[in-house]
This record gives structure tokens, C-alpha cells and sequence, in this order.
């Protein structure tokens, strides 16, 4: 059996679904281009019932969860209860930033999904921009940063973008 990474969408109708739309489409085509191994849904998963049918026809060995919109947490309870292959949380950042109500509103729910892993105590990465932004096309590997344990003062390299324990006393690390 090879490989196998999969991309979950997920959002709620009542946002913006023309900018989700085109987001799920470009981030579907840069996936595909990345590793064509890629298993990508035919449509946005908008609902639980929708990411439940999903779930069931995928076994992942990678997943990259993305809010395409605000999703609560029961998305990410829900690819939890059934997965613990590595994650990836992608954030999407709003297209259209014109003071009237956001199109996405993909990092709310990012941070219900964070919540989720980090209440589960799942390691997981992180990564914030559009499918068209050079540091989401590159998916970098190497961009580490140093950072002292606020708990113990032991230094630690850690991944930028990654919720990351001190390798010493096992206090959760942040990049301030």
C-alpha cells in the first residue's frame, strides 16, 4: 500500500462560499502538484454528514485539514475520533479585507480546531496563507527558530508555524 495524504475541507454554508469555492479549487490544484498522490474530496465539506461520508472512504497516513470557513470543533473532534496519522492545520487568509463582514473567516476556526488538538494533546503543524502565497507553495522545512522555555529557561530549535514542547520539561512552547 503506498502513501497516502489527504486534504479535508471543511466550512459552513453561510459564509462567503464563491471566495470558499475558489479557495478549495486552488488548494486542491497545489496539493495535486505538490505529491499526486493527493486525495482530495469533489466537493467542499460543508457540513458534518458531508466530512462523515468522506472520512469513511480515506485512510490517511498525512492529513491536512483545512478551514476553507469558520468550522466549528466538532469538525476536527470528528477527524480525531477517527484518525492519528500527522496533521497539518491550514489556515486560510481572508481575501477581501473591506470592513463589511468577512468572506472566510478561516482563522476562527483554525483556532477551534487548535484548541481541539491541543486539548487532545495531538502535535500537530501549522501553516497561515492562501494557495498562491510562496510560503505555502514551498511548504518549507527548514524555517526553525530558537526559542527559551518560559517555564524552565532551556533553549529549544523549534519549527516555526508548529505547536512544539520543551524538549526538557514538557511545557507547550510559543513564538512570541
Amino acid at each position: 500500500m503506498s502513501f497516502c495524504p489527504v486534504y479535508i475541507p471543511v466550512g459552513v454554508p453561510t459564509f462567503h462560499l464563491e471566495s470558499a469555492q475558489d479557495q478549495f479549487s486552488r488548494s486542491c490544484s497545489l496539493l495535486k502538484q505538490i505529491d499526486s498522490r493527493f486525495v482530495c474530496p469533489e466537493k467542499m465539506l460543508l457540513s458534518i454528514d458531508d466530512l462523515c461520508a468522506y472520512l469513511n472512504s480515506i485512510h490517511p497516513d498525512l492529513i491536512i485539514f483545512q478551514n476553507l470557513t469558520f468550522a466549528n470543533a466538532a469538525y476536527m473532534s470528528e477527524v480525531l475520533r477517527r484518525f492519528s496519522c500527522p496533521l497539518l492545520l491550514w489556515t486560510l487568509r481572508e481575501p477581501v479585507i473591506d470592513g463589511t463582514r468577512l468572506r472566510l473567516n478561516s482563522l476562527t476556526g483554525a483556532y477551534s480546531a487548535g484548541n481541539v488538538l491541543t486539548a487532545f494533546n495531538r502535535p500537530f503543524e501549522y501553516i497561515f496563507g492562501s494557495a498562491d502565497e510562496e510560503k505555502v507553495i514551498l511548504l518549507r522545512e527548514n524555517e526553525f527558530i530558537n526559542i527559551t522555555c518560559p517555564t524552565c529557561g532551556a533553549s529549544n530549535e523549534i519549527r516555526i508555524g508548529s505547536s512544539n514542547k520543551c524538549k526538557h520539561c514538557g511545557s507547550y512552547l510559543r513564538r512570541v
